[in-house]
């Protein structure tokens, strides 16, 4: 934690994601005495390797897409992913 002691009592804020990382990014906001939120988004998986992922969809319906993907999937396959992860 030396590394973030710049940020102690600062007014900084801390963004958590799910999957392991709400739990290190709420003892890091209570060290640094810092704000504490969560963020919600689903991974785009690859769909030959679903643990590997080439962009997300934001609780609000925006989505990023690594800017390079089309090197590895086509349109289609980007346009399907987005749909079905926007579905669930």
């Amino acid at each position: 934690m030396a590394a973030l002691e710049k940020y102690r009592n600062k007014n900084a804020l801390v963004l958590a994601i799910p999957k392991g990382g709400i739990e290190v990014a709420y003892e890091t906001a209570k060290y640094l005495n810092a704000g504490f939120s969560v963020l919600i988004a689903r991974k785009l998986p690859y769909p030959d390797n679903p643990e590997a992922g080439f962009g997300a969809i934001a609780e609000d319906g925006r989505c990023f897409v690594f800017p390079d993907v089309e090197q590895w999937l086509s349109k289609e396959s980007i346009a399907n992913q987005e749909g079905a992860e926007g579905r669930n």
